[in-house]
């Protein structure tokens, strides 16, 4: 419906990178956001993180996928 898969993607991109064969060759996914206060994603996260801890802490079975973002600037940032 969408085309290809991330991991059909990563497949086809692997095998025409001249560093493909390299062991630690891998993709990402990034969000590239700009014109917003970007700090704010990063309080989340790391609200996100502490919440994590807490519930492992307590032996609570809570999914949260880890993202990380790197702030740039004041107003963009990568996710």
């Amino acid at each position: 419906m969408f085309g290809e898969s991330f991991a059909q993607q990563k497949v086809r991109l692997r095998n025409n990178s001249v560093f493909g064969s390299h062991p630690c060759w891998n993709i990402r996914s990034v969000i590239v956001k700009a014109g917003d206060d970007c700090r704010q994603e990063l309080m989340a996260v790391q609200l996100l993180k502490e919440f994590h801890s807490i519930f492992v802490q307590d032996g609570l079975q809570a999914w949260l996928r880890p993202i990380k973002v790197l702030v740039t600037s004041s107003h963009s940032a990568l996710i």
